[in-house]
């Protein structure tokens, strides 16, 4: 089954959404605001990837094989 992605246009209509049914419903409807408030925050966060994993790893790798390299 192909994973959903949510756009942040997408979470911010969930949780204008769920503040109206917490607001007509009741505190019962709070968790679902919570959780769309938690998974906005957390896209908001995601820093922007430039590179791909295999080059990240191979950079770190190279960064540390220059540390442990005695000087020349």
């Amino acid at each position: 089954m192909k994973e959903r992605v949510f756009t942040l246009e997408d979470l911010e209509r969930y949780m204008i959404l769920c503040a109206e049914l917490v607001d007509e419903i009741g505190p019962e409807m709070q968790p679902w605001l919570d959780r769309f408030e938690m998974e906005y925050e957390k896209a908001k966060a995601k820093p922007v990837v430039t590179e791909s994993a295999v080059e990240r790893i191979r950079r770190k790798l190279a960064a540390e094989k220059d540390e442990t390299s005695p000087p020349s």
